[in-house]
């Protein structure tokens, strides 16, 4: 599969060869692709990045564990941002703890060219459009680091980013994500500019990868089945979320859930103060701060 270097709407990235996917070695101008489009337009998608098979499975996993709950129970386990609209935090057991998933071979090292090489798994959640959705508010996933100097906020390298896997083929009847590109690095007032934003519906197997400032919001579900995507957001090791996590964790895991990672990527996983892995716990005020 060949790819373009010319940025244009809406392909926003490259689209990685079966070969690739098969042998999880990128090449390194795919990489550089994907990081010249993040920096440019706040966003990057990366084309056939993970198996489709596998994404299946996740899709059958997700429907038969969380598909059926009730309002009860997905408040239990999350949060509603939005209309008919659910952020859940996922335990972290099989299928969902696989790390071709949370270190997938293909966009880790686009992770590492963005952030470091002592990035961390900051949260790992699935946010569910139910059908009826309506339009989600225009949101940043999180207040800026310096509220009180946007240009410093702004100029500032990435620090977190959103990697959004769906479970669903995503279009225009089941909906997407609204984006606004370059928003990432630009005031509310580049916004208003903008007539539309633009739709990022990509098929099982293909991710999109946001910065943290990156304005965008929930496309309505016009469709008759939920649209779950997974959202595993990775930070420099030093931020901390703040506004999304204070009601429920950010992922749920027991004591013994991190004895299989592979010890090369343990860096991924928040350590407490014993030494052992960990990703913190929900405190009792839920902070609502990524509206603008």
């Amino acid at each position: 599969m060949k790819t373009s270097s010319k940025k244009s709407l809406p392909s926003f990235g490259p689209c990685f060869s079966d070969k690739e996917l098969k042998t999880g070695k990128p090449k390194r101008r795919r990489i550089s692709e994907a990081q010249a489009y993040f920096q440019d337009f706040g966003l990057t998608m990366l084309h056939n990045a993970l198996p489709r098979d596998l994404v299946v499975e996740l899709k059958r996993a997700y429907f038969e564990h969380y598909g059926g709950l009730s309002e009860d129970e997905l408040r239990g386990m999350g949060s509603r941002v939005g209309h008919e609209r659910w952020m859940l935090s996922l335990p972290f057991q099989a299928p969902f703890d696989r790390p071709d998933l949370y270190a997938p071979k293909l966009v880790y090292p686009l992770i590492q060219r963005l952030l470091g090489d002592d990035f961390v798994l900051q949260s790992y959640s699935a946010v569910t459009a139910f059908p009826g959705a309506e339009h989600q508010h225009v949101h940043r996933d999180h207040e800026l680091l310096y509220p009180e100097d946007e240009p410093a906020s702004f100029s500032a390298p990435a620090y977190a980013v959103t990697v959004a896997i769906p479970l669903i083929d995503l279009d225009e009847t089941c909906g997407g994500t609204s984006v606004w590109p370059k928003t990432h690095a630009g005031s509310l007032s580049l916004m208003t500019r903008m007539k539309k934003p633009v739709p990022v519906r990509p098929q099982m197997g293909s991710v999109y990868v946001m910065d943290y400032r990156l304005l965008h919001g929930g496309e309505p579900n016009a469709g008759h089945v939920p649209r779950p995507i997974l959202y595993l957001v990775y930070a420099r090791p030093w931020f901390k979320d703040a506004c999304n996590f204070n009601a429920h964790p950010p992922l749920r895991a027991g004591d013994s859930a991190f004895e299989d990672v592979p010890q090369p990527l343990r860096h991924l996983f928040v350590h407490d103060p014993a030494g052992s892995l960990s990703m913190g716990s929900a405190a009792d005020d839920d902070l609502d701060c990524n509206e603008v």
